[in-house]
């Protein structure tokens, strides 16, 4: 029997399978959706109501041009959903991984926006993420924090 874990590499000799989690499922965003039609079911909720969770207000990339130590220059990305501020201004954290997406940010700011309803918090939900640009591996040095 071969056991699945989530990663990036792929090792058949020992039996052990390493997959991306991306690769299992469609979308993390098309997952969320799913789980509110399952909501929709359950509730009485106009059709505007409905529609207007369905899709994001604003999705924003930026490229984040950074001079890195050895002298070279590289491009990170960055995002910031704002997916509904009906309840007032929009909340949320920001999430640095190196395999972020838009597809994770805008669920993760869909979520955001369910938990200000359901703890009746006036805000509305958003999520920032972007590529990892610092970590413990030393992607980004001493001489890019000392200018920042």
């Amino acid at each position: 029997m071969k056991r699945v874990c989530f990663g990036k590499a792929i090792n058949y000799s020992n039996g052990i399978v390493f997959v991306s989690l991306r690769n299992l499922m469609n979308s993390i965003f098309e997952d969320a959706q799913k789980r509110l039609v399952e909501v929709f079911r359950q509730t009485e909720l106009t059709d505007d109501v409905r529609e207007k969770l369905k899709h994001p207000k604003l999705s924003l990339c930026v490229s984040i041009p950074v001079r890195m130590d050895d002298g070279r220059l590289k491009i990170f990305t960055g995002y910031r959903v704002q997916f509904d501020d009906t309840r007032g201004p929009t909340k949320g954290g920001i999430r640095y991984h190196p395999d972020v997406s838009l597809d994770e940010v805008t669920s993760l700011s869909f979520w955001m926006t369910i938990k200000c309803a359901v703890m009746n918090l006036p805000f509305g939900g958003a999520q920032g993420g972007g590529h990892c640009m610092y970590c413990s591996s030393g992607l980004i040095g001493t001489n890019f924090m000392q200018k920042t």
